[in-house]
């Protein structure tokens, strides 16, 4: 059932017991207002009668003491012997009762009835039929149910229109949305242009298919790296295994090309496991495991990782870090610190020097802080304009000469954001490049 259909639904049925409540009150006081003005003439009469009576004990009804043809009269002396009656008096209806008012039904008529008493005990009772006061009761609820009727089909049929009025921009939005598709991520939902809540919906939509259209153009871009990069590592390996497979090869040709073949191999087993690292920092990877480190091991941790390749390249690596623990993922954060270090070493001058500082960074006036790990090398520094792109995966700097993948950055800020973190590249003070990354620390 549509939106459309439950409103119309909900709103007549609404409408209809209004409607309702109208009818009956209305029919309820008109009926009380007729039954009144029937009690105001029975007494009238009554009082007429009476007067008459006292004026003259001997008098019966006389003509004059007749004004209303539809209501009936008899009097009765003080023993409840009939003295006179109207004509139309009815049989059966004798003063039994003391004086007042009451209904009672004679044969298949109703009468309503009002007793009345002299000074001299002589009874005056008065009665009129009750089928006028039905008939026009009856007649005011027909009239009003076939108004209620007309009103309500009319208002259903008003609510029905404005029901589709008010979400014909949500069916618009419904069946462009249907016809979306990734072939055309410049389409968007059409805005109302209102500030009302369908125009924010259609804002709103349209602000989270831009961010799903940046999310899809980043996994295609890096699909396409990650192929490119996989793409010469097996050509690489398919021609040394070509060569290889050459009939009349000598043991040197094929000693040769398995070797290529194992460097390609590693080269290929390298890049894998940087992608599964990236995909299991990522949001959506595998849960980050918190075990309380301390921050000169977690230094010290990254210092021997990079330690053969510092010596390869004469890099002096000087490490420092404050006494403390802290609840991290000693794997990831650990990881994330030797990518920054090794891309200090690798990309820095021969023979220059890397600093590496943690320490923890108190906040004023709260137990709170953040974990500072610094990684300072001596290179030629970064440009501003390239900084954002290299934390995207498959991206290296304008002077990149090694042979990496352009994952180690993309690795590190995964794993610094896992732990609610945030990973920036700076200028150095005495030039270079300053790699920090900022751990909040909760208050104790």
């Amino acid at each position: 059932m549509t939106i459309r259909v439950r409103l119309t639904l909900a709103y007549g049925a609404a409408l209809g017991v209004t409607l309702l409540l109208v009818i009956v009150g209305v029919w309820w006081m008109f009926g009380g207002a007729l039954r009144g003005a029937l009690d105001q003439t029975l007494l009238e009469r009554a009082i007429s009668v009476l007067a008459t009576i006292e004026n003259d004990s001997t008098a019966g009804l006389q003509e004059v003491d007749q004004p209303h043809t539809d209501v009936t009269a008899a009097i009765f002396d003080a023993q409840g012997r009939l003295v006179d009656a109207s004509p139309d008096y009815p049989v059966g209806l004798e003063a039994t009762a003391p004086s007042g008012d009451w209904d009672m039904t004679i044969g298949d008529v109703a009468y309503a009835v009002m007793a009345r008493r002299s000074d001299t005990g002589m009874r005056v009772v008065v009665a009129t039929r009750l089928a006028p006061i039905e008939a026009r009761q009856g007649e005011l609820a027909r009239v009003l149910a076939m108004a209620g009727f007309l009103g309500a089909s009319a208002s259903m049929l008003a609510g029905w229109w404005l029901a589709g009025r008010a979400l014909r921009p949500v069916d618009l939005m419904t069946r462009d949305a249907a016809t979306f598709s990734v072939v055309d991520l410049e389409r968007r939902l059409p805005d109302p242009g209102t500030a009302d809540e369908l125009g924010r919906l259609a804002r709103t939509l349209n602000v989270m298919l831009d961010r799903l259209t940046d999310g899809l153009r980043h996994q295609t871009a890096f699909m396409l790296a990650a192929s490119h990069d996989l793409r010469t590592p097996l050509s690489a390996l398919r021609a040394d295994l070509e060569l290889a497979a050459r009939p009349g090869s000598s043991e040197a040709e094929l000693r040769a090309a398995v070797n290529a073949a194992h460097l390609d191999v590693i080269h290929l087993g390298d890049l894998a496991a940087a992608l599964l690292d990236l995909a299991s920092t990522g949001q959506r990877g595998r849960a980050i495991v918190r075990t309380t480190v301390s921050i000169a091991e977690l230094v010290d941790g990254a210092v021997r990782q990079t330690a053969a390749l510092a010596r390869w390249r004469r890099v002096t690596v000087a490490a420092s870090a404050d006494c403390g623990e802290i609840d991290i993922d000693r794997v990831r954060l650990g990881q994330a610190l030797a990518n920054l270090l090794n891309n200090a070493i690798v990309h820095g001058p021969a023979d220059a020097r890397v600093i590496v500082k943690g320490r923890i960074e108190r906040a004023h006036g709260s137990g709170g802080g953040s974990l500072e790990l610094d990684v300072v090398d001596d290179g030629p520094g970064i440009p501003e304009a390239v900084r954002a792109a290299l934390f995207l995966p498959f991206q290296r700097g304008p002077e990149a000469v090694s042979t990496g993948h352009g994952l180690g950055l993309a690795i590190a800020d995964a794993a610094v954001r896992a732990h609610g973190g945030s990973l920036t590249l700076e200028p150095g003070s005495d030039g270079g490049t300053l790699a920090r990354i900022r751990i909040p620390v909760p208050g104790s």
